[in-house]
């Protein structure tokens, strides 16, 4: 099961994690976004995790929504994940934290992450570069 970054949908913000494993606990909900680095965000939400979010998450900023995607990873526990540019479209300060959260998640895990950043490359044991040619956009 996979959903672009930008797939956020009109349902509460633990609905949104639970995409990743419809079955989660409330725990592992609240586990996996602590582990995302969202935990303060949804402590200022008007009905915490309960609150819930409007297609393609608006009103929650491009790290807020980035993280909320990693949440959905975290909470799925997969041993091979795919991460498609995830610090894209972020500022020095997100692009850290949303690396940290990306840190944690491809622990113990095989990760093949798609990343124009160096900061990406950094956690990589294998980097491969693709030719100018080979990449197209």
């Amino acid at each position: 099961m996979t959903f672009p970054i930008q797939s956020i949908f009109a349902r509460s913000v633990a609905d949104n994690v639970r995409l990743g494993r419809p079955d989660a606990s409330d725990d592992a909900v609240a586990d996996a976004l602590d582990a995302a680095g969202l935990t303060q965000v949804v402590r200022r939400l008007p009905r915490g995790a309960d609150t819930p979010l409007s297609e393609g998450g608006a009103g929650l900023s491009a790290g807020e929504r980035q993280r909320l995607a990693l949440a959905r990873a975290f909470v799925r526990d997969a041993p091979l994940l795919l991460l498609d540019e995830p610090t894209a479209g972020l500022d020095n300060e997100t692009e850290a934290d949303v690396l940290s959260a990306v840190r944690r998640l491809v622990s113990g895990r095989t990760a093949l992450i798609v990343a124009h950043r160096p900061a990406l490359a950094a956690l990589a044991d294998r980097v491969v570069e693709l030719p100018a040619a080979l990449v197209t956009t």
